[in-house]
């Protein structure tokens, strides 16, 4: 039983750092507990032992408008205090490198077996490249609207009729 249950720990810790999106656990005070390996490469600094102030060293963490968030604002900050955070969006600097991600980020308050508060889990998924996509798709969209009024202006103020023939 002793080796099975060793068996699943270990299982379970490889699952937990396998996973593409960063999962960062914290005990009540705020401190991490637990880092897994997306969220020490997207944060590019380890994590485990850090106090939420000093993640915001690592990372500066702004809203999608750019104003900054301030640490007691933090995600892992809210679900301490009771909040379920689903699918916000935030942007941060990874100071070390100057790199700017855009993560949408979901938490929940971990409870013991009494119901008290013993921690909580937050899991950030990077969207830089899914946001970047929109941006292209939506400046394409934009030309594509400005091409469309350019030939409708031409052919209603042509001097002479303008012909569309389709064929070979």
């Amino acid at each position: 039983l002793a080796a099975e249950s060793r068996f699943n720990s270990i299982r379970l810790e490889a699952i937990f750092h396998a996973i593409a999106d960063s999962i960062i656990e914290y005990d009540p005070a705020g401190t991490v507990l637990r880092a897994n390996a997306a969220a020490v490469e997207n944060v590019g600094a380890p994590l485990v032992g850090l106090t939420r102030a000093e993640v915001s060293l690592v990372i500066s963490l702004r809203y999608p408008d750019g104003t900054p968030v301030p640490v007691d604002r933090m995600p892992s900050r809210r679900v301490m205090q009771g909040e379920t955070i689903v699918h916000e969006i935030y942007k941060y600097t990874k100071v070390s490198t100057g790199e700017e991600k855009t993560q949408m980020v979901s938490a929940v308050p971990l409870k013991g077996q009494e119901g008290e508060l013993s921690g909580a889990v937050v899991t950030w998924t990077d969207i830089t490249q899914l946001e970047k996509a929109i941006q292209v798709q939506e400046e394409l969209l934009a030309e594509n609207n400005r091409q469309k009024e350019l030939l409708e202006r031409l052919v209603r103020e042509a001097p002479a009729g303008i012909a569309f023939l389709d064929g070979p």
